[in-house]
């Protein structure tokens, strides 16, 4: 058996670029391999977490008793699990998880509801490009479940979502995530699920869209984030704009600092936005109504070639007019889908305007 800090450290030289390998192997039950990151930020939590719960343990007052023998005999045993690799290849999802009829309460909870604007086709892969990110995405949970029926009814195709990395290595945060199909938000593991086949659904705006939550404002980070266009054309896969209606009004947060909370997200990779629900309660959301609705899918357009095969085809390297081009479709489209949309399920009036960044 192979020493988990010896294979802790093995991983870290490779990451700073102090061992080569031709390949790095993730085990035989792998569902598919992508290579780690070389940023040593993308590594950074998975050796945080380790260390902290080592600590942890160490600092605990030993007794002889079976129960603490078995307690720490429990834990150590969860510790291991931050060593695996299934953040990446998606190995742990669960789709009898995803279908428990707890997940239909939170709907009713949040009122949450999922509306297509076209029918999506089963047998086709496609990319989810969602807004706003909101404080917690909440409403990522109206598509990664079958609380709405997204699952069974919409689109019953596999799926694998996009997620921070430092989700996964959040306790019991880790084992839900990975439980309901996310993966980390890395460009090696977003290739991976792409080429595999598997829909994905992204959070284009990410942390800065986060950090600039605001109850009541309509606002999407989106005109410097292109890298889910490269996907869409390398892997000839249509993108779906989807608008989250209600999701900036779940919490109340602070209009002040955003600066210095950009600054802590980018150095940290973490954005904890200063933020509250109910007063006695204030991680629980309010019961703000929440609708993601969903466009029509965007097919990549290539010269010389037809968009939007089965399967994750791949499409060669896309040049930078065919990345402008999807892009501009698709901050159109996105407009267009708020504009039809914001009388009827976002609650705002016919001069609400959406803020695009």
């Amino acid at each position: 058996m192979v020493c988990p800090l010896r294979s802790l450290v093995r991983d870290y030289r490779r990451t700073q670029g102090l061992v080569t390998s031709p390949h790095r192997s993730h085990g035989p039950d792998m569902s598919f391999k992508c290579k780690p990151s070389q940023k040593p930020n993308k590594q950074f939590w998975r050796y945080a977490s380790f260390l902290a719960f080592i600590a942890t343990f160490l600092l605990v007052p030993s007794t002889t008793s079976w129960a603490s023998a078995l307690h720490r005999a429990c834990y150590m045993a969860y510790v291991m699990t931050y060593l695996d690799t299934s953040y990446r290849d998606g190995s742990r999802a669960w789709p009898w998880f995803q279908r428990l009829p707890v997940w239909r309460l939170y709907c009713r909870y949040i009122k949450g509801q999922v509306i297509t604007t076209v029918p999506l086709d089963p047998h086709r892969q496609y990319i989810f490009a969602t807004h706003p990110h909101g404080i917690a995405t909440w409403n990522h949970f109206l598509t990664m479940t079958d609380g709405c029926r997204f699952l069974s009814r919409i689109y019953p195709r596999p799926r694998l979502d996009l997620g921070a990395t430092v989700l996964f290595f959040i306790p019991l945060v880790k084992e839900v995530l990975l439980w309901l199909g996310c993966v980390d938000a890395g460009a090696a593991t977003a290739n991976a699920v792409l080429e595999r086949g598997f829909s994905s659904l992204i959070y284009v705006g990410g942390e800065k869209e986060q950090i600039l939550t605001e109850r009541g404002r309509d606002l999407v980070v989106v005109l410097p984030r292109k890298g889910f266009c490269k996907l869409a054309l390398r892997y000839d896969c249509p993108i779906v704009p989807a608008y989250a209606f209600g999701e900036n009004d779940l919490y109340r947060t602070f209009k002040y600092f955003k600066g210095l909370q950009l600054w802590v997200a980018r150095a940290l990779k973490l954005a904890c936005p200063p933020c509250w629900g109910f007063p006695l309660l204030p991680f629980l959301p309010l019961p703000a109504p929440v609708t993601v609705v969903m466009g029509a899918p965007l097919s990549p357009r290539r010269e010389g070639r037809a968009g939007g095969d089965v399967g994750g085809s791949r499409g060669g390297e896309p040049t930078r007019e065919e990345v402008e081009d999807l892009h501009a479709r698709y901050v159109e489209a996105l407009t267009a889908l708020f504009e039809t949309h914001k009388v009827q399920f976002g609650g705002r009036g016919p001069g609400a305007r959406l803020e695009v960044r």
